[in-house]
């Protein structure tokens, strides 16, 4: 399995270098969103982050569509709303 992710996030790299085109700093971006949907989905939750991640792409989608003035800060509204309801996140185990 790790050969495996390392081969596909090899290849997206690869991929999406062409696109965007590399520069140091390009991780940091995703890197907070891996954190967020993480955050939002509760760790340790396998399907609590795929379900972290199709809630924030679409609500980040949708506030940048909509709201393009508050577009950046609609997934981080998100994750302070989740964190108030529930702390542990929506799929995550309460740690006692």
């Amino acid at each position: 399995m790790f050969f495996l992710a390392c081969f596909v996030g090899g290849v997206g790299g690869v991929l999406g270098a062409q696109l965007i085109g590399p520069n140091p700093t390009m991780g940091g971006e995703m890197l907070l969103v891996a954190l967020i949907v993480t955050i939002v989905g509760g760790v340790g939750s396998v399907q609590g982050a795929l379900l972290g991640g199709l809630l924030i792409g679409v609500i980040d989608a949708f506030g940048k569509a909509y709201v393009p003035q508050i577009g950046m800060f609609t997934m981080y509204l998100a994750m302070i709303v989740i964190l108030l309801l529930r702390p542990s996140g929506l799929l995550g185990r309460a740690v006692e």
